[in-house]
């Protein structure tokens, strides 16, 4: 018998629309991501892993790479140009990673949090005072 082991954040995995998610609003995102690269003739990459820094070799031993996993990534023409994050915490992992990102590729990451009837887009360097507005 296999226990799965509780989430840090209390988030569960679900299996929607064909994938798994790592949260419900992640899930619930989905419709919305899928709405928003139809407009745009975007192509819609789930979970898409972007190097940051690639593996060092320092002596015998070595740094593994770093990367950012996206939960929505959209490409127009082979080049990335969106990233959303459906996020309920904002650890600062995702901040340095994200402040990563923008600086090597030019974006600015994208956050949806889960709001009553909807979700609220922001970008993520957007500071807490003006966040208040879009809500």
């Amino acid at each position: 018998m296999r226990y799965q082991k509780k989430s840090k954040y209390g988030n569960k995995k679900v299996f929607r629309y064909d994938h798994w998610f790592d949260s419900i609003a992640e899930a619930e995102y989905y419709p919305v991501a899928i709405a928003y690269a139809d407009q745009y003739g975007y192509e819609l990459k789930l979970q898409d892993r972007i190097d940051i820094l690639p593996t060092l070799k320092l002596n015998q031993w070595a740094i593994k790479k770093t990367q950012y996993v996206a939960d929505y990534a959209f490409y127009h023409r082979g080049k990335l140009v969106r990233l959303v994050d459906v996020k309920g915490v904002e650890t600062k992992d995702f901040k340095l990673k994200a402040k990563m990102i923008a600086r090597e590729l030019g974006l600015v990451i994208i956050l949806a949090k889960k709001k009553k009837g909807g979700f609220v887009e922001y970008p993520f360097n957007m500071p807490a005072s003006k966040r208040k507005e879009v809500r």
